[in-house]
Protein backbone atom coordinates (compact mmCIF):
# COMPACT_ATOMS: atom_id res chain seq x y z
CA UNK A 1 0.00 0.00 0.00
CA UNK A 2 1.26 3.45 -0.95
CA UNK A 3 2.44 5.72 2.18
CA UNK A 4 0.00 8.93 2.79
CA UNK A 5 2.91 11.10 2.12
CA UNK A 6 4.16 9.16 -0.77
CA UNK A 7 0.82 10.16 -2.59
CA UNK A 8 0.68 13.40 -1.58
CA UNK A 9 4.65 13.82 -2.96
CA UNK A 10 3.72 12.72 -5.94
CA UNK A 11 0.95 15.54 -6.27
CA UNK A 12 3.29 18.00 -5.38
CA UNK A 13 5.23 16.83 -8.11
CA UNK A 14 2.77 16.28 -10.48
CA UNK A 15 1.49 20.61 -9.91
CA UNK A 16 5.24 21.79 -9.94
CA UNK A 17 5.54 20.36 -13.40
CA UNK A 18 2.27 21.78 -14.64
CA UNK A 19 2.98 25.18 -13.11
CA UNK A 20 6.09 24.91 -15.11
CA UNK A 21 4.13 23.92 -18.55
CA UNK A 22 1.91 26.37 -18.01
CA UNK A 23 4.29 28.90 -18.10
CA UNK A 24 6.63 27.32 -21.10
CA UNK A 25 3.42 27.17 -23.11
CA UNK A 26 2.17 31.11 -21.93
CA UNK A 27 5.79 31.96 -23.38
CA UNK A 28 5.82 30.05 -26.52
CA UNK A 29 2.54 31.32 -27.47
CA UNK A 30 3.47 35.27 -26.49
CA UNK A 31 3.97 36.21 -29.96
CA UNK A 32 1.22 34.78 -31.59
CA UNK A 33 -1.35 36.40 -29.73
CA UNK A 34 -2.82 39.64 -29.69
CA UNK A 35 -2.11 42.68 -27.56
CA UNK A 36 -5.24 41.54 -25.63
CA UNK A 37 -3.97 38.11 -25.84
CA UNK A 38 -0.35 39.27 -24.50
CA UNK A 39 -2.41 40.97 -21.68
CA UNK A 40 -3.88 38.15 -20.75
CA UNK A 41 -1.16 36.02 -21.12
CA UNK A 42 0.35 38.93 -18.46
CA UNK A 43 -2.07 38.20 -16.19
CA UNK A 44 -2.20 34.51 -15.71
CA UNK A 45 1.45 34.61 -15.18
CA UNK A 46 1.06 37.27 -12.92
CA UNK A 47 -1.77 35.33 -10.81
CA UNK A 48 0.72 31.95 -11.08
CA UNK A 49 3.57 34.18 -8.91
CA UNK A 50 0.94 35.21 -7.32
CA UNK A 51 0.12 31.74 -5.90
CA UNK A 52 3.91 31.19 -5.58
CA UNK A 53 4.21 34.06 -3.17
CA UNK A 54 1.24 33.14 -1.29
CA UNK A 55 2.04 29.57 -0.75
CA UNK A 56 5.83 30.37 -0.79
CA UNK A 57 7.88 27.36 -0.05
CA UNK A 58 5.80 25.86 3.00
CA UNK A 59 7.62 22.23 2.64
CA UNK A 60 11.63 23.42 2.42
CA UNK A 61 11.99 21.63 -0.88
CA UNK A 62 13.08 25.23 -2.85
CA UNK A 63 15.71 25.34 -0.62
CA UNK A 64 18.63 22.71 -0.24
CA UNK A 65 19.35 20.61 2.50
CA UNK A 66 20.64 22.86 5.45
CA UNK A 67 19.55 25.88 3.65
CA UNK A 68 22.84 26.53 2.20
CA UNK A 69 24.70 26.11 -0.96
CA UNK A 70 27.45 23.89 -1.85
CA UNK A 71 29.84 25.63 -0.74
CA UNK A 72 28.74 26.21 2.44
CA UNK A 73 27.05 29.52 1.90
CA UNK A 74 23.35 30.97 1.68
CA UNK A 75 22.89 31.43 -1.93
CA UNK A 76 20.23 34.08 -1.08
CA UNK A 77 22.99 36.73 1.15
CA UNK A 78 24.31 38.99 -0.96
CA UNK A 79 27.90 40.22 -1.05
CA UNK A 80 28.13 44.03 0.26
CA UNK A 81 31.18 46.26 0.08
CA UNK A 82 33.21 44.09 -1.87
CA UNK A 83 33.40 41.12 0.87
CA UNK A 84 32.12 38.78 -1.21
CA UNK A 85 29.23 36.14 0.39
CA UNK A 86 29.63 35.87 4.47
CA UNK A 87 29.54 32.27 5.74
CA UNK A 88 26.02 31.76 7.56
CA UNK A 89 26.12 30.74 11.15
Amino acid sequence: MVREVDQLNEIKSKLADVHADVLAKLEQVRGEVSPEGQQAIDEITEALSSFDEEIGDADGSDTPAGGEGPTGINPDEQPTGGEGPQPTV
